[in-house]
Parts: C-alpha cells; sequence; structure tokens
C-alpha cells in the first residue's frame, strides 16, 4: 500500500516526463510479466491509480495493458480485471454512446 501511495504522490506531482515513465515501466515489468502475481499486481495498481491519474492519461497508457489482460489465462488476474472494469471505472467516462450506462 505504501508504494501506491509514494507512486500516487509522484504522478500528482505533475511532471510528465516522470509520470511516462513510472507508467510505462508499470506496463513493462507488470503487465508483460510472465508472472501472475504481477499481472494481477498491475491490475490492483489500475484500480488505485485511477484516483490520481487523470482519466485520459489512464485511458492512453494503462487502460491498453489492462484489456490484454481480460483475455489473462491465469482466473485471478482476469477476476482482478473485472473488478477494475466493473467497479473502479466510471461509467459516464467510459460508457458506449450506443449503450444505455
Amino acid at each position: 500500500i505504501s508504494a501506491t501511495v509514494v507512486l500516487s504522490n509522484m504522478i500528482l506531482a505533475e511532471d510528465t516526463i516522470l509520470t511516462q515513465y513510472l507508467l510505462n515501466q508499470l506496463a513493462e515489468k507488470l503487465a508483460e510479466s510472465t508472472h501472475w502475481s504481477r499481472r494481477q499486481t498491475f491490475g490492483i495498481l489500475c484500480s488505485v491509480l485511477l484516483t490520481s491519474l487523470h482519466y485520459t492519461k489512464f485511458s492512453q497508457d494503462l487502460l491498453p495493458h489492462l484489456l490484454e489482460l481480460v483475455k489473462d489465462r491465469v482466473p485471478n488476474v482476469r477476476l482482478q480485471v473485472a473488478r477494475v472494469l466493473g467497479q473502479d471505472l466510471p461509467d459516464e467516462l467510459y460508457c458506449d454512446e450506443n449503450l444505455a450506462c
């Protein structure tokens, strides 16, 4: 939990170069990891970062990697992704115009 606080504070500092670097590292080291617990951790971090990261930044840098994990072979990883997509993402920002949200 303390690592997520530090990460959130670094993002809130609005250093765009550092933020971009950190998001790239998260995706590379966690979302693309061969170990399932790291991929699950990526989902947990996405959930936490939704409160401190602007939604457009989240959509560009983290959401594509999170959506790739929908097809993960490990049920716990898919469950974490479902929690983020189903509970944590605000509907009004990611609602399809063709659907009633």
